[in-house]
């Protein structure tokens, strides 16, 4: 650490910490389904409910000094209430449309002790932010058999995420500011069912994802607050199966995949020129990923069902 101490054990996860870590957790939660059949038409409402809080005692030192230690006390809720049409028809054309809302307001207060007190309540450093995040999304999707081997499904989805910022932190000169941002996105799949027999089919799928915006609650600078981070796209390109060999007393399931990434959201802790340093989430340009998704289960006996994957 600062002070020059070296932990003198070759096991990373021994150390000499001298303040008590804690961590207390409390959440309440509740959601409601409600859903009534119209004949060809289902109408379902889902509304949901979270709460959480959080309190965190952290010796980031892992040191006998006092040189870092934190407390953290983040607070959040959690709103949701989606509304979905579907045809209940079970026709060779099948079809679901509907609308999404959903809000989280987090306030978080952090407490900092440098070189000092050994609980960072007594040392007076705070860092107060608050985000208030908000998604509102209509989606709609298809399903078309377009004969006895093959089905379609197409889907899309619009959607704006919204983020309200602000933070205070006097120790690093930031009072009480605040950032705004709005990011609209269209995505959406598109698949191709192939039944090959009663207990074998295979899967054709390109698809494409989102995740929205936001601002690094972490930061110890303007610097690191900046305009915020822009939004994570993914492009997603799979070709699968699923199977049930054995008189379907197995399921074998697998699929080939390539993940194809745009501005990849990483976080990231770096000491700076002044000796300081800066924490930061941001964008990186491009990522990829591929590889092979393995899942097996099997009914070995009537009391006794084996399941693993890869």
């Amino acid at each position: 650490d600062n002070a020059g101490w070296i932990n003198a054990s070759d096991d990373i996860r021994v150390n000499y910490s001298n303040y008590k870590e804690v961590e207390r957790v409390q959440t309440t939660g509740a959601f409601l389904t409600v859903s009534h059949d119209f004949g060809l038409l289902e109408l379902t409402s889902i509304s949901a409910f979270w709460k959480a809080e959080r309190f965190v005692s952290l010796d980031v030192d892992k040191s006998p000094f006092n040189s870092l230690h934190i407390t953290r006390h983040p607070n959040s809720d959690q709103y949701s209430q989606e509304l979905r049409l579907a045809s209940s028809d079970p026709s060779a054309f099948r079809w679901v449309a509907g609308a999404l809302f959903f809000k989280q307001p987090l306030e978080v207060e952090n407490f900092f002790s440098f070189s000092g007190t050994a609980d960072p309540r007594d040392a007076g450093i705070p860092q107060n932010y608050h985000n208030d995040a908000r998604t509102k999304a209509v989606f709609a999707e298809t399903i078309t058999d377009l004969n006895s081997t093959f089905s379609l499904t197409v889907g899309a989805r619009y959607s704006i995420d919204e983020n309200a910022f602000g933070m205070t932190f006097p120790l690093v000169g930031i009072d009480d500011i605040t950032r705004e941002r709005e990011d609209k996105n269209v995505s959406g799949r598109v698949i191709l069912n192939q039944s090959i027999g009663e207990d074998f089919s295979l899967y054709y799928s390109i698809s494409t994802g989102f995740q929205g915006g936001g601002y690094n609650g972490g930061a110890f600078g303007l610097a690191d607050i900046g305009d915020g981070y822009k939004p994570e796209k993914l492009t997603a390109y799979e070709i699968g199966w699923k199977s049930e060999p054995l008189g379907r007393r197995m399921k074998v399931n697998g699929a080939l995949f390539f993940y194809d990434y745009e501005d990849i959201q990483l976080f990231s802790l770096a000491a700076t020129s002044t000796g300081d340093f800066s924490q930061t989430i941001a964008n990186t340009r491009k990522g990829r990923a591929y590889g092979l998704d393995l899942d097996v289960k099997a009914l070995v006996t009537e009391h006794l069902t084996i399941a693993g994957g890869v």
